[in-house]
């Protein structure tokens, strides 16, 4: 249900627009650009966790970082963010990384509390 209604959303936003501004292809430029900044709702990542590190893949991109990298983390319902902060910032959503549970939530925060220290109160 929420992925059509993301793409209503995005249908509208090139109607919108084209309408807007007079010019289809500009609705069509703002429209890809607006699908490809939600790419991580549309297309799968797959984490990797390790000794060594973490690593994303995407399907254009693949990032790795060690442990050492991140000095707190902060869980909720849906993953856990690894912040490079020890207590709470604005910039860790920035600067962080956010790890999707996939039905194996107590694996992934066993795994993280190895390398990842507890936030600073």
């Amino acid at each position: 249900m929420r992925t059509v209604l993301v793409l209503s959303f995005l249908l509208g936003l090139l109607f919108f627009i084209s309408w807007y501004t007079g010019s289809a292809g500009l609705g069509v430029i703002f429209t890809v650009l607006m699908f490809f900044s939600l790419s991580a709702y549309f297309f799968p990542t797959w984490y990797t966790l390790t000794d060594g590190g973490i690593s994303v893949h995407t399907l254009v991109t693949k990032m790795k970082r060690p442990w050492s990298v991140y000095r707190s983390h902060w869980p909720d319902r849906n993953g856990v963010l690894l912040s490079p902060f020890p207590s709470r910032s604005r910039l860790e959503n920035f600067r962080g990384i956010f790890i999707r549970y996939e039905g194996n939530r107590d694996e992934v925060l066993a795994f993280v509390k190895r390398y990842v220290p507890e936030p600073e109160e």
